[in-house]
């Protein structure tokens, strides 16, 4: 998580689509199965210990204003001040970002023919509007749009929404045009069939879940991202409405959340849309929410435009200060963090603190079927990912290319359906191949006694009808044990991972996917194609 954000070593060259190398993996070692179209299949973690690739660093993101409310620029490293539990710690990086400052956005490569890949170029401050269709939104299309069209050019936008699912209704752009379409699409919103405590229950967990989806998503843009969340705050995840049951089953879920967001770089602005005169818990519940990830709430105002364009700025000019924990220890203990600055009459706006938990523990705590909640409601990660209502994962990044066999199975060959329906299976099918390309760095590894490494890899293909039916699924999962002399070779190169899928004819969208089975990281990405008719 970012409060004690883990940076991958660079140890791996960059990701190139090569010809499958993998000598040094027996192919006994590769277990396939196939899933059903429930995706109800079940995981276990492994429980040995990740080996030590990972370097402890708290980074905090802090916004620095004049009394006035205007961003002050051109502050020094050695005018800050910060302290974990009191302690003073040394500042070990320093940088300030401004309106004209960027994370540098990634470059895309020039992708041969039928080559996909799920990393995405866009870069922080990226301003994501948030609408609420779990927690009661009343968010005005009106004033969006007069939001949107006051936005200085070049700034860029993105448009999500909770309700029955995760919607991704704009991706990252700086068209206010696009924006402004987004806005005015339909998003079911959540609904159940339940009342009372039930259906505030499942209104939290829906919460948690799809704001655990949002961190994922917002995770493959490089840079801070300013949620800027519009709704009425989740009063009853904060404060227990009477008779119902204590909100203590949701704190250490919703404490996860938000270090899954602060390790994805986002900072969380909750906006009120309900005007003045509704001060009460859900206010209390912004404050809560906005603390956690070092933003600021907005309510009690029926100018929606301008406490948005407020959220804006304030995320637009930052300061970043990272430092090394004194106790490196992953113990879920919550620890202060202080900051001060030594000019008089400003005011700062950071997270005050963090719960000191192991990424890769956080990590294999699935956001699906709030597991949290009970062991058996344990969902699989990757094929929660693959669903086509999820939007595309890039925890973990990767290439593939997605092609008809060049070389026409024989009739003598075995079909490989994977779990495609059999009445599908009479028509005659398209062998389609995948070669996935994977950068080392990425993949997690245990430890073993002798110097010995462990490493999991599962590749899942699945194909839905225009209707998003499930139309046949194909899962391998690689396992990798290595010597040391092998980790080492290993990690000088992208893995590549071979699969095949035989499809039936017909306009399909693929989603092909991956999992590390230590770090229970996720990629996936979709891929529209049309199988002719033979």
């Amino acid at each position: 998580m970012r409060s004690t954000r883990t940076t991958l070593a660079i140890v791996g060259a960059t990701c190139v689509l090569i010809l499958l190398i993998a000598s040094r993996i027996r192919p006994a070692e590769v277990e396939a199965k196939d899933r059903t179209a429930s995706f109800a299949a079940q995981t276990s973690s492994p429980a040995t210990p990740t080996i030590q690739v990972y370097s402890r660093e708290t980074l905090v993101d802090v916004t620095v204003t004049d009394a006035q409310g205007h961003p002050v620029r051109g502050l020094k490293q050695s005018d800050f001040t910060i302290s974990e539990d009191g302690s003073p710690q040394s500042i070990r990086s320093f940088q300030e970002f401004g309106t004209r400052t960027t994370t540098a956005a990634r470059t895309l490569p020039k992708l041969p023919p039928n080559v996909y890949t799920n990393l995405q170029p866009a870069s922080g401050p990226l301003n994501v509007l948030l609408l609420d269709y779990i927690n009661g939104t009343s968010f005005d299309e009106v004033r969006a749009a007069r939001f949107i069209k006051s936005l200085p050019p070049g700034t860029q936008g993105a448009v999500l929404a909770l309700g029955m699912k995760l919607n991704v209704l704009q991706g990252p752009t700086s068209d206010p045009s696009l924006l402004l379409k987004a806005v005015t699409r339909y998003v079911e919103p959540f609904a159940v069939m339940a009342i009372a405590c039930n259906k505030q229950d499942l209104e939290n967990w829906a919460t948690i879940d799809q704001m655990n989806q949002v961190a994922a998503y917002l995770s493959g843009i490089a840079g801070r991202k300013n949620l800027l969340w519009i709704g009425t705050g989740i009063p009853t995840m904060i404060i227990p409405v009477v008779p119902c049951a204590a909100a203590d089953q949701f704190q250490k879920p919703l404490s996860r959340t938000y270090a899954r967001l602060a390790d994805a770089e986002v900072t969380l602005y909750p906006v009120d849309p309900s005007g003045v005169g509704n001060l009460g818990a859900r206010q209390l519940s912004m404050e809560a929410v906005a603390e956690a990830t070092g933003g600021v709430a907005y309510y009690e105002t029926n100018d929606i435009g301008n406490a948005i364009a407020q959220a804006v700025g304030s995320g637009s000019s930052y300061y970043t200060l990272s430092y090394v924990p004194p106790n490196p220890a992953y113990d879920g203990r919550h620890h202060a963090i202080g900051i001060t600055v030594n000019r008089p009459g400003i005011h700062l706006v950071y997270r005050k603190g963090y719960d000191a938990e192991d990424p890769i523990q956080l990590a294999r705590t699935t956001a699906t079927g709030h597991p949290e909640k009970t062991p058996e409601s344990k969902a699989d990660t990757l094929a929660a990912a693959m669903a086509p209502v999820a939007p595309p994962a890039t925890q973990l990044l990767f290439d593939v290319r997605a092609e008809p066999s060049t070389t026409p199975p024989s009739p003598i060959d075995p079909p490989i359906l994977g779990a495609l329906n059999p009445k599908l299976g009479k028509a005659p099918l398209t062998r389609y191949s995948f070669l996935f390309a994977v950068p080392a760095s990425q993949i997690a590894f245990t430890s073993a006694a002798g110097g010995t490494y462990t490493g999991s890899l599962e590749f899942d293909v699945a194909a839905f009808d225009p209707d998003g039916r499930l139309v046949t699924i194909r899962s391998q999962t690689m396992k990798l044990p290595l010597t040391a002399a092998e980790y080492r070779q290993f990690i000088a190169a992208p893995f590549k991972f071979f699969q095949q899928l035989d499809l039936p004819p017909g306009p399909l969208t693929l989603r092909v996917g991956i999992l590390d089975g230590v770090s229970n990281k996720v990629g996936t990405l979709e891929i529209p194609v049309t199988i002719p008719k033979k």
